[in-house]
């Protein structure tokens, strides 16, 4: 949640913003609305991520980072890419959307993965 607020805060979130074609009042708006409940449900989302990519680390049977970067790779190339593609073309969105949202994709899996494998291999 933390790398996120960063990713679509300082780091790209004008740039977001201006790509998703909201204006500040709506933003604002969205603030007022209830953003608590919003991001509870992207935590809750992100704990079951997290479950999701341990248990297929685990069934790996490796916690060597070159099976973690490539299970990463092929679970960020072969699932999040697609889906990510087809909900930008079918919304009609911008291709620079497209790029935030795949590499914010990619680095939190990767920032999930290391600290899984940190873990199991550390406690």
């Amino acid at each position: 949640m933390g790398f996120g607020m960063l990713w679509y805060g300082p780091l790209f979130g004008k740039r977001w913003s201006r790509l998703m074609g909201f204006s500040t009042d709506k933003l604002e708006e969205m603030k007022k609305r209830g953003m608590f409940k919003i991001s509870l449900i992207a935590f809750i989302t992100e704990l079951i991520t997290a479950y999701v990519l341990a248990y297929l680390i685990a069934l790996t049977g490796s916690y060597a980072l070159p099976v973690l970067v490539s299970l990463i790779f092929w679970l960020w190339i072969g699932l999040l890419v697609p889906i990510l593609v087809g909900a930008t073309l079918w919304e009609g969105k911008p291709i620079g959307l497209l790029i935030i949202n795949m590499s914010y994709h990619l680095l939190t899996l990767s920032i999930m993965g290391l600290v899984i494998v940190y873990w199991a291999t550390w406690s």
